[in-house]
């Protein structure tokens, strides 16, 4: 995740948004998701290498407020080649090289299975995260507070982290039983382990 490389600089950065939230969905259509922001997000285009080694583009939606951290990243594999079974469970294994994992557990939206997990940083900071693979796109939730928030599960992080949604064909799907060897019933510094490659814009 983008715990320990970006959740660390950003708590110590004063936000540019304004001091009042004003919490709302913002619906990507294009990218088959929703998800409640507390102001209009950047956006930002990236090339970025997964934990597998998967070279893919990548759409960042970032808001700062006060010194909350509210990010989302969606990985576009239409065109790529990687192991379906194993790529949540290998991103949430990465993360746990470089932060702590408190909780996870396992999650669904829409009949589409992923991840919910909690991490601290080296420098303390608080984060909870969702990992969910859908119609061959990665979704990556993070919100991330600063050491001095004891409380980063509760109120605007929650919500943030819970207000996922998809639309188009990533919505809608069967519902399934989760298979006995689920490696998501399993599980135990930028977000989730990817590198970008030289050059872009972080």
């Amino acid at each position: 995740m983008r715990v320990a490389a970006l959740c660390v600089a950003c708590a110590m950065i004063p936000s540019t948004a304004a001091a009042q939230s004003s919490w709302q969905e913002y619906a990507y259509p294009e990218q088959q998701f929703a998800i409640s922001f507390p102001g209009e997000p950047s956006i930002q285009k990236l090339p970025v290498k997964t934990v597998q080694g998967v070279t893919a583009p990548e759409t960042l939606y970032t808001v700062r407020h006060d010194r909350e951290l509210f990010q989302v990243a969606v990985l576009d594999l239409s065109h790529a080649d990687f192991d379906r079974s194993r790529i949540v469970a290998d991103i949430v294994a990465d993360v746990a090289k470089r932060a702590q994992v408190k909780f996870t557990t396992p999650a669904r939206v829409q009949g589409t299975f992923g991840v919910y997990l909690t991490m601290v940083s080296r420098a303390g900071n608080h984060s909870v995260g969702a990992v969910f693979l859908a119609n061959n796109r990665l979704y990556e939730v993070e919100g991330t507070v600063p050491a001095t928030n004891e409380d980063a599960l509760s109120g605007e992080m929650a919500r943030f982290e819970q207000s996922l949604r998809f639309m188009g064909s990533a919505a809608g799907r069967v519902f399934r039983r989760a298979p006995a060897d689920d490696p998501l019933l399993f599980f135990g510094d930028r977000l989730f382990g990817r590198s970008h490659f030289p050059g872009t814009v972080q």
